[in-house]
């Protein structure tokens, strides 16, 4: 009996829509099933825009589904395909519209006998004969091709051997070598007593069973899950995404395999929790990704007051059944409790759910909170180090109108406090190294407190988000790439960690990964001008003209106050020879200059652009003058590359006492 199959190839992919598998060079990809689905509509609609209403309505027919979980699928696909020869992706993002595949796609109808499987391991083993009928351009007009390309297509697209005798020999050679894997491996668990196949743990917020509205919806879940993951963190060897990965799908009802996968980890640790009266009933479970098996599953009852036993328990639990053996000191530490109190508890809960939506009345209520705890728990070091980096983070995104001195003052005064309470908390070390390096310019003192936040938490996505933005400042290029690459594995659905390695990529010229985080970082934050300025710039370095201009043209409509993406568009026409169009902006910049010094510089990379070298080094001269260029620039901007190798550039940099920026940043 015949079967016909349906194929399609792109680049080194074969994508099988009968048997439901996508296969790189023969070997197969792990997707979800509905990460497949998409994929398959996406290539069956391969260079045509497809809508997002459109893909929610085939992927999920019949379900309410949230955008979101279509571009997690997304974000999935892309890092399961990575980038095409070329460098581009081959998922294409059409902003407020939908998505479009833009690798070229060979359809493959493919008529074929039953088939004889056997399966060894991962790998399959197909005989049998087969016939091609290809929709191809080399078709003899008839809608055959010839025998040769037959051949080629055959061997191209599924691989199969066509000698018994090979065949034969290599799955004598598959036995023999699945035997001898699976001998060693069991000496090796006998000698052992576990093998430690989990690595890493994403742990979801809890589902809250109670009916939990407005502000509160759950904030019981998400403490539960924010407290195994401070406990969890002190096992070595796990790595445990930090509570910034997920707290996101707090309150929501989420499928923990396909988070899972998107967060790329080896598990998840998924439970719900249940307040009824003074009780709280807690079920848990473990959750490999690689097979769907439930690793560990235990229930709780008890008193609400004993919640900090709870988490204790789910902690030490996780660690025996990963067969971890824990020392008396790491049990100490997996039982350390920073409170008590179960009103300062959700009172901080509460605070660490709006300090995470970083608006400026989520930052606000964060405050209030956080104070909140405090009051209740005055040894409570980490609300006092959640207090302190609040005030921080509300003067760096200028949320205040209230003199920066009297907030740094608050700042520095609770992270102190915090460190007075308790030494050993990350968070207050990075909130201290922060006010340090930014109110202070204490920068041995900062990148002190850096690392030994760090060193307490090497999780911390946050630290190593912060330490890389210090080191952009202040050391190698390549350790800020690091650490910024760091803090992307740890938070990897973040748009922050994303669009910081985006950042961290372009001021080293790796324009073609500049492109590939900045898109996954739109993905996730599609109103974001400040990566779809990075993608200008990375698109602009790389020659790709018109793709720049639309990113920056996308950026103004968000935002047309921030000159930069203005400045983007005259740079551009610079390059491209458009004198006319480069002047015109030019003009409307110096205009605004008038007021804004901080366009100062981008005057002076526009004149550097524009071959007219000597207003160029006016411009910056009057930009260094009025403080209105960042350092790390002087060091990292390629625009500067037309200007570092002319005398002036030196000079002007030794006379404001900056020559350590004479270095290559890469």
């Amino acid at each position: 009996m015949q079967q016909l199959r349906h194929l399609y190839e792109f680049g080194e992919f074969l994508l099988d829509e009968t048997e439901r598998c996508l296969l790189r060079k023969g070997e197969p990809v792990s997707l979800t099933p509905k990460a497949f689905d998409t994929l398959l509509v996406l290539v069956k609609r391969g260079g045509h825009v497809v809508e997002k209403d459109e893909m929610l309505k085939e992927v999920w027919p019949d379900t309410f589904v949230e955008e979101a979980t279509l571009a997690q699928n997304i974000f999935t696909l892309r890092k399961a395909l990575g980038q095409a020869r070329d460098g581009d992706l081959y998922i294409e993002t059409v902003p407020k519209r939908g998505y479009r595949f833009v690798a070229d796609v060979k359809a493959v109808n493919f008529t074929s006998p039953d088939l004889v499987v056997q399966q060894h391991t991962r790998s399959q083993i197909l005989i049998e004969e087969e016939e091609y009928e290809t929709e191809s351009p080399t078709a003899n007009g008839h809608g055959k091709v010839d025998i040769q390309t037959q051949a080629l297509t055959a061997q191209r697209s599924v691989g199969w051997w066509r000698s018994r005798r090979i065949l034969a020999a290599l799955l004598l050679l598959v036995v023999i070598t699945t035997a001898a894997i699976f001998i060693w491996r069991a000496r090796r668990i006998r000698q052992s007593g576990a093998e430690l196949s989990v690595r890493t743990i994403a742990v979801l917020p809890f589902k809250s069973l109670e009916a939990e509205t407005g502000n509160n919806s759950g904030m019981l879940g998400l403490g539960m899950a924010d407290a195994v993951i401070i406990r969890l963190n002190k096992v070595q060897p796990l790595s445990i995404l930090p509570t910034s990965a997920i707290i996101k799908y707090t309150g929501r009802d989420n499928d923990p395999l396909a988070l899972g996968r998107a967060l790329g980890v080896d598990a998840v640790l998924d439970g719900t929790v249940q307040r009824a009266g003074d009780r709280i009933r807690v079920t848990v479970q473990l959750i490999s990704i690689d097979n769907g098996k439930t690793l560990w599953s235990d229930k709780f009852d008890e008193q609400f007051t004993g919640i900090f036993a709870v988490q204790d328990s789910i902690s030490e639990r996780v660690a025996q059944a990963l067969a971890l053996q824990l020392s008396r000191d790491a049990r100490k530490q997996l039982a350390k409790r920073y409170t008590g109190n179960t009103e300062a508890y959700q009172a901080y809960v509460t605070g660490l759910y709006f300090y995470n939506k970083r608006t400026k009345a989520g930052l606000e209520k964060a405050v209030e909170y956080f104070q909140q705890a405090i009051e209740k728990d005055s040894n409570y070091a980490l609300a006092y180090a959640l207090l302190a980096d609040t005030y921080y983070l509300i003067v760096y995104y200028r949320f205040t109108e209230s003199p920066s001195k009297e907030l740094y003052d608050k700042a520095k005064g609770a992270a102190t406090h915090a460190l007075e309470l308790d030494e050993t908390v990350a968070e207050a070390h990075t909130a201290m190294a922060t006010i340090l390096s930014d109110f202070e310019g204490d920068i041995r003192g900062a990148e002190r407190e850096h690392k030994r936040a760090i060193e307490l938490n090497p999780n911390y996505a946050i630290g190593h988000l912060r330490y890389g933005w210090f080191l952009s400042f202040n050391g190698p290029m390549e350790d800020v790439v690091r650490e910024m690459r760091r803090a992307q594995e740890l938070d990897p659905l973040s748009p922050n960690t994303n669009g910081a390695l985006a950042g961290a990529l372009l001021m080293t010229r790796q324009y073609d990964e500049t492109i590939k985080y900045c898109q996954i970082a739109l993905e996730l934050e599609p109103e974001s001008f400040i990566n779809l300025t990075n993608l200008g710039e990375a698109y602009r370095f790389k020659g790709m003209y018109d793709q720049a201009i639309v990113a920056y043209q996308r950026a103004r409509e968000i935002n047309n106050k921030i000159r930069d993406p203005l400045a983007g568009l005259a740079l551009v026409y610079a390059m491209m020879g458009r004198k006319a169009e480069a002047e015109k902006i030019l003009m409307q910049l110096m205009e605004i200059a008038r007021e804004e010094k901080r366009i100062f510089y981008n005057i002076a990379l526009i004149h550097g652009a524009l071959n007219d070298k000597d207003k160029a080094f006016e411009w910056l001269e009057k930009a260094v003058d009025a403080r209105a260029v960042p350092l790390r620039v002087l060091r990292t901007d390629p625009d500067l590359d037309v200007l570092k190798a002319d005398p002036r550039y030196a000079d002007l940099l030794k006379r404001h006492a900056l020559e350590s920026l004479l270095a290559k940043p890469n």
